[in-house]
């Protein structure tokens, strides 16, 4: 239980009702093991001392009210005990969850790309509530059996010492061993079991969410049964793999019901061989029933704690996650304006280069268009500048002041960020339109919408800027959301601002719709445009061209297509002149 003890934390906000969930425990220990056993050593005699006369209606009432009396009292303690602790689980798997969650949200790009995020989803759900189940039901498991226990053996002892049988305690004394040897056994193996299960379950998760996000391809490529064929092999191989877990799970209670009837039967013989009377009899079994049970209930809390190892595992292989990007401990204020320069700037992904010994400088103000092929290392060059990533070599700087020495929140902040694929949230339109600066007025928002043209279409919706807009924004056409986005950058109105191909996937009259919207958000604007289309990149007053990681020109169009025939033959191709950049595209 050592490893789980730091999540004890998480019930510092309700420790009432989990002392409370104890206490009532204590009671239902107390009733079970020792009160009820001693109770019928005392009411039995009465029942059956066969003087009728001598007892009294009265004391044959009392007698026979004791028993539900007792069993009220065990009744009442043990739904509360059962309430409350559900109550706190609850309440730590809350806590769990957004522990896991606050930690994936502070975790760099890199780490998502070599995750599954439908097996981290398993984690936050599935695991989590695993680790809820070991911090509070198997804990309150670990308080109430050992105490059902020591009630059931300290009866046991009292009343085979006033009856001198102390063949009853020998007989419990042989069980606990043999009880406890298929737990040590059992729960080895589970553990092993327990992580596979756990990763299948991970599997699976992340292969029907990449089905969920995209029938559109699914249905396009007919690939509706290979996906249900593969479906069916990952559960089928999740079947197998839980049924290993519930046999190991469920094996320990027959093995010890098979132990403890043993002892029953031994004591049974006893009994018969030595003429013991019923009432004499009756509390002893109870009491030897009361010692048994808790043993065999700790042997299953014992299997949830391996089984919760698993899940542990697997959520602390995500909080344990060192953050790569950390802040620094006395952050510096980023400048309003400043130049933005590259020294010996170099980036890999894992052991492939990107990006090799750039060196430049931006001023404010500069809008800048980063040109080449596919894969040349543009949008990484991009993504270095919100510190997304710090290069493995070289300094990134604003002013003289390198991006590490920034907070990320107050560097993010002066950016805005319009890219292809700009994801909305299922929520309203305004809403989304809100993440570009939560807290700003209903009139700012529309002032945002308008200026990215985008006002007219939102009115035309049915709930106007309260129309919820569908998981991705799947609700509105590609134009419509391109839209969208850039109302939640005039909205944020940040001084640096990267367009990553925010019109490459555009019909041509929402990409010139959107031309408007970004020559008015570009004014005054330092900006970094990442594109293919070159239409895009009209605005440019500086044009970077990347090959194979080097920055290999750099200056205005005229000199830039002078001096450049990568750039030339882009250029040329895509304005439907001849030349040599179809060679150049399909070589890349």
């Amino acid at each position: 239980m050592k490893r789980f003890l730091p999540y004890y934390a998480l019930l510092k906000d309700n420790k009432k009702p989990f002392i409370l969930a104890i206490l009532c425990a204590v009671v239902y220990a107390a009733t079970s093991g020792f009160g009820l056993p001693f109770l019928l050593h005392k009411i039995l005699p009465v029942l059956f001392s066969g003087n009728s006369a001598e007892r009294g209606i009265w004391t044959l009432i009392i007698a026979a009210a004791w028993l539900p009396f007792m069993m009220g009292i065990k009744g009442l303690s043990g739904y509360a005990n059962t309430y409350l602790v559900n109550f706190c689980g609850v309440r730590v798997l809350e806590g769990i969850r957004v522990m896991v969650f606050e930690k994936l949200q502070s975790l760099p790009l890199a780490y998502f790309q070599k995750q599954k995020s439908g097996d981290l989803l398993s984690r936050l759900m599935v695991d989590a509530n695993q680790v809820r189940v070991v911090v509070v039901n198997v804990s309150n498991d670990l308080v109430k059996q050992p105490l059902q226990l020591v009630g059931g053996v300290v009866a046991l002892i009292y009343l085979s010492y006033e009856q001198n049988e102390i063949i009853f305690i020998l007989i419990l004394l042989a069980l606990v061993p043999m009880c406890m040897l298929p737990v040590r056994i059992v729960s080895r193996r589970l553990l092993k079991k327990a992580t596979l299960f756990q990763e299948a379950t991970g599997d699976m998760t992340a292969s029907v969410s990449d089905s969920l996000q995209a029938p559109r391809e699914i249905r396009a490529f007919n690939m509706q049964k290979s996906e249900v064929k593969r479906f069916q092999g990952e559960s089928r191989e999740l079947f197998n793999r839980n049924m290993k877990v519930v046999k190991y799970m469920n094996i320990l209670s027959p093995t010890n019901e098979f132990i403890g009837a043993c002892g029953v039967g031994a004591a049974i013989a006893y009994v018969g061989i030595n003429d013991m009377r019923f009432d004499e009899i009756v509390p002893l079994l109870f009491a030897l029933h009361f010692a048994y049970e808790p043993i065999k209930k700790i042997g299953n809390a014992i299997n949830e704690i391996h089984n919760g190892f698993a899940s542990l595992d697997r959520l602390e292989a995500i909080l344990n996650t060192p953050d790569t990007l950390p802040d620094p401990e006395e952050p510096k204020d980023v400048p309003a304006q400043a130049d933005i320069s590259f020294s010996g700037v170099e980036f890999a992904y894992d052991d492939t280069p990107v990006l090799r010994d750039c060196n430049l400088t931006i001023k404010p103000g500069e809008i800048v268009a980063l040109v080449g092929p596919s894969g040349a290392g543009k949008s990484t060059f991009a993504h270095l500048l919100p510190r997304f990533y710090d290069p493995t070599a070289g300094e990134v700087k604003v002013g003289d002041i390198p991006l590490g020495q920034f907070r990320k929140h107050d560097l993010r902040n002066r950016f805005a960020i319009v890219s292809q694929d700009s994801i909305l949230f299922n929520d309203t339109v305004a809403g989304n339109i809100l993440v570009g600066r939560p807290g700003a007025s209903r009139e700012e928002i529309e002032l945002a919408a308008q200026k990215a043209y985008a006002h007219n279409f939102i009115m035309e919706l049915d709930e106007g800027y309260e129309t919820k807009v569908g998981e991705k924004g799947t609700r509105l056409s590609g134009g419509q959301k391109q839209r969208i986005a850039l109302a939640r950058a005039f909205l944020r109105d940040a001084p640096i601002l990267i367009l990553d191909e925010a019109t490459s996937a555009l019909d041509s009259e929402s990409e010139a719709v959107i031309q408007k919207a970004l020559e008015e958000l570009l004014k005054g604007k330092t900006a970094f445009i990442i594109a293919h289309r070159f239409s895009t990149i009209g605005f440019a007053s500086r044009i970077l061209v990347f090959n194979q990681g080097h920055i290999i020109a750099d200056g205005e169009h005229a000199k830039v297509y002078e001096d450049c025939r990568i750039y030339r033959d882009l250029y040329d191709m895509q304005m439907g002149e001849e030349g040599e950049g179809e060679e150049v595209i399909a070589a890349d």
